[in-house]
């Protein structure tokens, strides 16, 4: 398949995708991307991905400072028409293109497809994407 990527600067057509996906999720709306915009001041990406003319998903990311560097993060995302294993390893790998020869370290998706669909396993197959774990150390603050 061989996607284009475009930016998406028109909300009713990025929300009405949304919201008719099988894995909808409000962290990916357009409203979310302007509140990490305006209100947090993160610059933001609406991507569009397009199997010719037809809208197949789309990813709304932001991009974090961190002390160490900046990197992208797509939460929740990307929006899938529906969920395919060939589709989504396709626009994954177009994302990671799309951002490779920018200034950031690295690209972080968690991504809202259930842990008992085998396409949620898509990235873990890929050689670009680690499975990382996140530990919290929880403590008791004594007062």
């Amino acid at each position: 398949m061989n996607l284009d990527i475009k930016e998406l600067d028109k909300q009713k057509v990025f929300d009405d995708f949304v919201k008719r996906s099988p894995n909808c999720n409000f962290m990916q709306s357009y409203n979310w991307s302007i509140y990490q915009e305006s209100g947090l001041g993160r610059k933001t990406y609406r991507l569009g991905f397009y199997n010719g003319d037809e809208l197949i998903a789309t990813a709304y990311c932001y991009e974090v400072s961190q002390t160490f560097g900046k990197y992208i993060y797509c939460s929740r995302g990307p929006i899938l028409k529906e969920i395919s294993r060939i589709v989504y390893e396709d626009v994954l790998n177009k994302l990671r293109e799309y951002f490779k020869d920018k200034e950031y370290l690295f690209l972080k998706i968690d991504p809202s497809i259930q842990s008992s669909n085998s396409v949620s396993e898509v990235p873990l197959s890929m050689e670009a994407f680690k499975n990382v774990l996140t530990m919290f150390n929880q403590r008791r603050l004594g007062f």
